[in-house]
């Protein structure tokens, strides 16, 4: 697993980054939209689940 945020704050992006990767993927979208965050999460069983502003794009179900 992998993730990367996009934030103005390096400090904010990269603890969310390690927040999303001790999280887990189903864990970490409900933050995702929740917190309203932005960046890219990629799985290696769901594949790359980009999202902005809390709204997820081409995810699939877990």
């Amino acid at each position: 697993m992998q993730v990367t945020i996009v934030d103005y704050s390096l400090t904010i992006a990269d603890t969310w980054a390690t927040a999303g990767m001790a999280a887990g993927t189903k864990r970490f979208l409900e933050l995702i939209k929740k917190h309203q965050l932005t960046g890219v999460l990629i799985d290696a069983k769901i594949g790359e689940i980009s999202f902005e502003k809390g709204q997820v794009h081409h995810a699939q179900t877990i």
